[in-house]
């Protein structure tokens, strides 16, 4: 993990990310994965994702 001043926006962007997953899931499970809203949910998540790991490399890279 973080710092602990790191680790309450973690766990936001966390949860965040389960929550674009989840609703991924469901829409997918729903309309079928190559829906209009499927895609947009996958993007929204690839975008999160990427921000988190991002974020996670700089600190790594600062230690």
């Amino acid at each position: 993990m973080g710092t602990s001043s790191t680790a309450p926006l973690e766990a936001i962007v966390s949860s965040q990310i389960e929550y674009l997953r989840g609703r991924m899931v469901f829409l997918g499970t729903r309309y079928g994965l190559r829906h209009p809203a499927v895609q947009q949910c996958s993007e929204q998540l690839d975008e999160l994702l990427l921000e988190f790991y991002n974020s996670k490399q700089k600190l790594v890279n600062r230690a």
